[in-house]
Parts: structure tokens; sequence; C-alpha cells
């Protein structure tokens, strides 16, 4: 099936990456002690646009009808984030009574971010797809921004 060059188009471009690293080492010389990281990291990249229009249409005498004039909706995200964690154990028993359980983690993690949207509607042809080329009246735009961050530290001991 094959649509019409002026009946508009949905378009979403999208990049996403995510990895994560894992590493736990227990130390051979001191029985029971252990450590462990992790990293994790996020990049989010997208592009949507929507070109919204109708392709000519005739009555059955073959008069065109009139139709809504084209619309452009375009937005944008972008962001990334990370997060980090180091971590220390040590388990030992004493005169295989006596247990001795601890554990040190800490963590830390960062975000930010940030995303537009526009829309300009009666657009005079489906030719120039831009948002400059929609009407002023009636156009509206937004956008905003995010950043985060915390960091902890966290211990246990059972003895």
């Amino acid at each position: 099936m094959e649509m019409h060059k002026d009946s508009g188009y949905d378009k979403d471009d999208g990049m996403f990456v995510n990895t994560q690293f894992i590493a736990d080492w227990e130390v051979p010389w001191i029985k029971g002690l252990s450590f462990g990281t992790m990293v994790n990291y996020r990049l989010n990249a997208s592009h949507i646009k929507g070109l919204h229009a109708r392709a000519p249409q005739y009555n059955m005498d073959g008069t065109v009808v009139q139709v809504a004039k084209p619309t452009l909706t375009e937005k944008a995200y972008f962001g990334s984030a990370y997060n980090f964690e180091l971590s220390a154990a040590y388990v030992h028993t004493f005169a295989e009574k006596h247990t001795i359980d601890a554990k040190a983690v800490f963590t830390a993690a960062e975000n930010e971010g940030f995303n537009f949207e526009a829309y300009r509607k009666d657009y005079l042809s489906t030719t120039v797809d831009q948002l400059f080329a929609g009407s002023s009246i009636g156009m509206t735009n937004t956008g905003n921004a995010e950043e985060g961050g915390r960091l902890g530290f966290v211990g246990r001991l059972k003895i």
C-alpha cells in the first residue's frame, strides 16, 4: 500500500544505550573478605515529528472537498543517568561458634535530561515540514529540564 505524498507522516527516531558492568572479588589471602562493584550507564535521545495532513479529496462530481490545513508537532528528549555501587563484605566464624558478618555499601547516582515540544498549524502545503513554516497564530511550545542525584552509605553488622 502506498500513501499519497500529501498525507503527512509520523517519524520516531531514537537512540537508547544501556550498559552495565559488575565485578566481584574474593580476597584470596583473607578468608571471608570480598569486594564488589556495579556501574550502570543509560543514554536516551529521541526525536518525534508528525506532519498531519489529508490528501486531496473529491466529491462525486469531481469538486475538491475542503480539508483542514496541515499541522506539525515536533518533540525531542535527551537524557542520561548512571548508578555506581561499591561494596565490601566480611564473613568469618571463630571457634566454630561465633560468626561475624559485616557488609558496607556505598552508592551514587546522577541523572539529567531535557525535552521540548512545539506545534504549528495552518501550513500552506506539506512541502516544507519545518516549524517556522506554520502559522504563528495558535502555535504552542513547551519544555523542561531535570537533574537529580543521590549518595548513600549502608552498613550491616551481625554478630
